[in-house]
Formats: structure tokens, sequence, C-alpha cells
């Protein structure tokens, strides 16, 4: 997949139709030529240069790529979403796992021996699931097992 700048900006795939400076239409982006490419206002970028993607980013300037350090705030809003994508996985885990709570206390507040979980297992898994964000690495969450 090659990448094309259209007026220096963010390159991206080509479109299924470009429109030439004479006002006629193409479709069919695997027969455009150099020339009608060119014509259309778009540029060959080729693919993003390899970088470190943990610490570096790849940028257009609009002529070329450019490899540079990601900023302090670049790195701690990175690892701020992935906390917030952590915590809404964890919170739907949750929510996915509450019915089994609800069953085991309906089944005691009953009299009823729960028929396949206890309190304290429940318990203890979802409390692991709320203590997730202690862990220090966003990008390698140890997710408790839930209980069988």
């Amino acid at each position: 997949m090659s990448l094309y700048s259209f007026n220096q900006g963010e390159p991206k795939e080509l479109p299924h139709e470009i429109r030439l400076s004479n006002g006629d239409i193409r479709t069919d982006s695997s027969s455009f030529t150099d020339e009608e490419l060119a014509d259309a206002g778009y540029v060959f970028a080729g693919f993003a240069p390899e970088h470190d993607a943990a610490t570096q980013k790849a940028t257009w300037s609009g002529t070329a790529w450019m490899v540079s350090d990601k900023t302090a705030q670049e790195l701690q809003a990175e690892r701020d979403a992935l906390w917030a994508e952590i915590r809404q996985q964890r919170d739907q885990k949750i929510n996915n796992f509450e019915w089994r709570i609800s069953r085991c206390l309906s089944e005691t507040r009953q009299g009823i021996s729960p028929t396949s979980d206890t309190i304290a297992e429940l318990d203890a898994y979802v409390q692991s699931l709320r203590n997730i964000t202690d862990q220090s690495d966003p990008s390698s969450i140890s997710w408790p097992v839930e209980p069988s």
C-alpha cells in the first residue's frame, strides 16, 4: 500500500477517483499515471520510515517524512490514554461478571447453597479487577483469571 500526499497533506492511500486540473475525473486508482497524479495534486510519499514507535514519531512535513523523539507530554498522553482503555476494559469485565455475584447473593438470601460460586471467590476476582491500575505498566497488564 503506497501512500500519497494531496496538496502536501498527511499521506494516505489514493482515493478511488481524482480530479485533474482540466476538470476531468478519473476513476480506478490502479490505472492512474504519474502525470495524472501530479496534475491532480498528489505526490508519492512512500511509507513512513522505520522508527521506535514507543519513543519516536514519524511525521510528514508536506514534502518529506521526519522522525523525531516524542515529547514528555506526548508520552504521558499516550500512557494516560492506555490507562483509560484499561479502565474501560476492566469496567466491562466487572459489568459482565455482576450477574454471578447477584445470583450468589440471591441464593444465599433464599437459604439455597450457591450452586457453583462462593461470594468470597467472586469478591476476590472483582477486587483483583479493581486493583488492575496498581500495576505499573499499562502496556503489559496481567489480568486476573475469572473463577470457573
